[in-house]
């Protein structure tokens, strides 16, 4: 039987590459929340409290949701040494 050697990714296993991804990511996700507040400052409704807490919580759940994503990234390339865990 014949094994062929498939090229690794480096990149998939560097975690300063998962870091810059996930700074990428999160430097994205501030210059998004930034242009969103500029362009709601021209808005003629004033936000009620609970408007603004449920935004706000919204916003951060997508900032989590965007971390965690590139931290599952990084934890998937850096198990992908081709141990299975679940065999011990």
């Amino acid at each position: 039987m014949h094994i062929l050697r498939t090229p690794m990714n480096i990149a998939a296993v560097d975690p300063s590459a998962a870091a810059a991804k996930k700074a990428i990511a999160a430097q994205r996700a501030s210059e998004i929340r930034k242009k969103l507040a500029k362009s709601a400052t021209g808005l003629d409704s004033a936000t009620t409290p609970d408007e603004a807490f449920i935004v706000g919580h919204w916003l951060s759940t997508q900032l989590d949701a965007i971390q965690n994503r590139a931290t599952g990234e990084a934890e998937q390339h850096a198990s992908a040494s081709g141990r299975v865990s679940e065999f011990g």
